[in-house]
C-alpha cells in the first residue's frame, strides 16, 4: 500500500468524532482504501485493538452507535470496502479474498501487533477470511451476521434482513445506502451485490483456532441453530443470539452488542497473551 495519509497525526473524523483520525491508502489500479482509527486510551478491553468493517452499501456511519458504547478507552478503527465512504472506486470484481488482503494492508500500516478483526454482513464474511488467511495478524474475530456462505441467509431466516427494523430505523438504512450508491452505476450495485455469494468460510471455520464471537438476531423467532446458519460445533466459535432483531443488530442493540464485544475483546486478548507466551518458550 503506498500514499498511505492520517497514519499518525489526528485529523478529526466528523463522522466517528472522539479521538479518531482519518486515513487513507493507494492499492493497485488507481484504487484508495480509506479508514478511522483511534488509539486506546487507558488501555481497556485488554487493550486490543478492533478493526471493523461495514456491511455492503454502507459506511463508518454504521457503526457509531456501537463505537459510542464501547467506550472512550477502546482502540477502534472502521475500514470502509472499495466504493464506500472515503475508498474508491467500488471493486465490482472484487472478492471476499481480494477484500481480506487489503484490509491485511491496512493493519501493516496501523498495527504492529495481532488485532481483533470483525465486521457486519459481508464485512463479517472478509473478517473471517482475514482470520484464514492471516491468522498471525489476528487475536479473534467478532462476526456480526457475517455468513458461513450465502445459503446461510436463506436457510436460518428465509432471507429477511429487516424484518424488525422500526420505520426510522429503514429510513435511515434507505439513506445510507443512496449515500454510499449514489455515485455508482446499476451495473456496478449488481455487480457488487453478487460478490458475496461466490465466497464460503466454513472450512476457515472448520480449521481456525482463533477465538471467535458469531452474533446474529433472532427475528423475533426460534433462534437458528449452528447447522443452519453453517457453524461447526466448536469449542473456540462461540454463537451469541439477541432476540427481537434482524440483521441490523448493531443498531438495534448496540449497547447489548457492545458489552458482548468488549467481554470477547478481554478473553481474546489473555488468550493472545497466552499463546505469544507459549511460542517464546517454544
Amino acid at each position: 500500500m503506498s500514499g498511505v495519509s492520517g497514519a499518525g497525526a489526528p485529523g478529526g473524523d466528523p463522522v466517528l468524532g472522539g479521538r479518531f483520525r482519518l486515513g487513507g491508502g493507494n492499492l493497485d489500479g488507481g484504487r484508495r482504501l480509506g479508514w478511522s482509527v483511534r488509539d486506546s486510551g487507558s488501555g481497556g478491553a485488554g487493550d486490543l485493538p478492533l478493526v471493523l468493517i461495514p456491511g455492503s452499501f454502507d459506511d463508518r456511519a454504521v457503526f457509531a452507535p456501537l463505537i459510542d458504547r464501547l467506550g472512550e478507552d477502546a482502540a477502534a478503527a472502521v475500514i470502509e470496502l472499495p466504493g464506500h465512504g472515503r475508498s474508491w472506486p467500488p471493486a465490482v470484481d472484487g472478492s471476499i479474498e481480494r477484500f481480506a488482503e487489503q484490509v491485511v494492508g491496512v493493519f501493516d500500516v496501523l498495527y504492529d501487533r495481532p488485532v481483533c478483526v470483525g465486521g457486519h454482513s459481508i464485512g463479517g464474511m472478509v473478517a473471517i477470511q482475514v482470520a484464514g488467511s492471516a491468522p498471525e495478524r489476528v487475536a479473534g474475530v467478532i462476526s456480526l451476521e457475517g455468513w458461513t456462505s450465502h445459503r446461510a441467509a436463506r436457510a436460518a431466516f428465509g432471507g429477511d434482513m429487516t424484518g424488525t427494523l422500526s420505520a426510522r430505523q429503514e429510513a435511515d438504512r434507505q439513506a445510507r445506502r443512496a449515500r454510499v450508491t449514489g455515485r455508482w452505476s446499476a451495473d456496478q450495485v449488481s455487480r457488487f451485490s453478487r460478490i458475496w455469494r461466490r465466497w464460503d468460510g466454513a472450512p476457515i471455520l472448520a480449521a481456525t483456532r482463533l477465538p471467535v464471537l458469531e452474533m446474529y438476531g433472532d427475528r423475533g423467532r426460534a433462534a437458528p441453530t449452528r447447522a443452519a446458519l453453517g457453524l461447526p460445533v466448536r469449542t473456540n466459535i462461540h454463537l451469541r443470539v439477541i432476540a427481537g432483531v434482524s440483521h441490523y443488530l448493531h443498531l438495534e442493540r448496540p449497547g447489548e452488542v457492545a458489552q458482548a464485544c468488549r467481554r470477547f475483546l478481554v478473553e481474546a486478548a489473555a488468550q493472545c497473551r497466552g499463546r505469544r507466551a507459549t511460542d517464546i518458550a517454544g
